[in-house]
């Protein structure tokens, strides 16, 4: 399985574990031959909104197998100047047999 393959099998594993919390998600387009990902607002993979107590609730998820170095300045410059401090963005890192690690944005 080639390094795209296996980053787009954790973007799906991630986003069921999202479904199952009772989030209502959105995947960034699978890229094909033609075609490079796109990431949503160009800092993440996932985005979930759900109701809680009558208000939305949303997240921005970016899923990684390895290094964060790059993408936790990336979405905290995002988060700071776009998002509500209620909204939520975590980098959920997946480690090998262990699961994911979820790193909350400050």
């Amino acid at each position: 399985m080639n390094t795209r393959a296996s980053g787009r099998k954790r973007e799906i594993q991630c986003r069921n574990l999202l479904i199952e919390q009772g989030w209502n998600t959105h995947l960034a387009d699978m890229p094909h031959k033609w075609k490079l990902q796109q990431d949503i607002f160009g800092v993440c993979d996932i985005l979930g909104i759900r109701k809680v107590n009558g208000k939305a609730e949303k997240i921005y998820v970016q899923v990684k197998s390895g290094s964060t170095q790059g993408c936790k300045k990336k979405l905290k410059e995002f988060k700071e100047q776009w998002l509500d401090d209620k909204d939520k963005v975590q980098v959920w890192i997946w480690i090998k047999r262990h699961g994911f690690r979820i790193v909350e944005v400050k």
